[in-house]
């Protein structure tokens, strides 16, 4: 990789010279040209260019399958988890959008239910899938219980956030149900039914959809501005990492996010670094591609056309 190395030294300088720039420019240190503004942009992103291109042809599937095994990759993985989350960006609240990925991952198992067809390999992924929303909707609950929900009451009141834990209790039981009958399908103790998997879905979602419309209702920017103070949150955003680090999987977390984030409404969202984005498209994204192909998005975060018509309405 030496090469590589070389590369990223190579357009340092240049690099440099474009955050200068830019720190002049917001400090009004600098007199606003965009000639000079993009020619200092061109000056690194030429040879950043020819380095992604040839770091692409190195990290290859075919190149890395040669000579690094599955059990070694996800090893590296592991020790990677706390690098790249250790450098995530949490200074803006994502809870929102947390909420709009759950509920176009249970759109998207809704929809695909009907396109899969028991005894083929695409039905056994599409229930490896379903599995992934379920996972991450427990961790989101974990993660308000153990953590948000606490934080919130300790400023915003005791027993302000009772009831939207009184809800997470209120749909367990029918979202047990469903698990159980997941796992029944997967595991092929049950016989696939498109009506009895669909019924069981909206067994718990209905209810999880109101709980889902009142905890936006407690996270609206104006009513945690009034209680809770920038470096208060900022503080708590920062307890939060370790948290994630500790819950957090490169080789589904990411992909998960992207097939059902919100490129239109949250073009930052999920608060990524660069390299981990880069890591988990181009590199991890093979190993269980066979279900990101069932999200709501493409790995881009594009919103597949059969599914525009459900998007969220951003509030004016």
């Amino acid at each position: 990789m030496s090469g590589n190395l070389d590369q990223h030294e190579a357009f340092k300088v240049p690099l440099a010279t474009f955050e200068t720039l830019l720190n002049d420019l917001r400090s009004d240190k600098a007199t606003w040209d965009v000639q000079s503004f993009r020619k200092s942009i061109y000056d690194y992103a030429n040879l950043l260019k020819a380095h992604l291109s040839e770091e692409i042809d190195t990290i290859r599937p075919a190149v890395l399958k040669a000579k690094i095994t599955r059990e070694q990759l996800a090893a590296h993985e592991q020790e990677t988890d706390k690098y790249f989350i250790a450098n995530t960006s949490l200074t803006k609240d994502p809870q929102i959008f947390f909420i709009n990925v759950i509920v176009r991952g249970i759109n998207s198992v809704l929809y695909y239910s009907g396109q899969v067809e028991p005894g083929t390999s695409s039905y056994k992924s599409f229930l490896g899938y379903t599995n992934e929303v379920l996972v991450y909707l427990h961790k989101h609950h974990l993660f308000e219980e153990e953590r948000y929900f606490p934080f919130l009451e300790s400023h915003l009141g005791a027993g302000t956030m009772s009831g939207n834990v009184d809800e997470h209790e209120a749909f367990k039981e029918p979202l047990a149900a469903f698990e159980t009958l997941l796992n029944d399908l997967r595991s092929e103790k049950a016989t696939w039914n498109v009506e009895t998997f669909r019924k069981s879905i909206y067994d718990f979602s209905n209810l999880l959809k109101v709980h889902l419309s009142e905890e936006i209702d407690t996270l609206r920017p104006a009513v945690l501005k009034a209680k809770i103070t920038r470096e208060q949150f900022d503080a708590f955003q920062s307890e939060s990492k370790k948290y994630f680090i500790a819950n957090t999987s490169l080789v589904k977390d990411p992909q998960f996010l992207f097939i059902n984030g919100d490129g239109v409404n949250g073009a930052w969202f999920p608060p990524l670094p660069g390299p981990i984005s880069f890591v988990s498209k181009a590199l991890l994204w093979h190993l269980h591609s066979d279900w990101w192909q069932f999200g709501s998005c493409d790995k881009n975060m594009h919103v597949k056309p059969e599914f525009a018509a459900y998007e969220p309405v951003k509030e004016k």
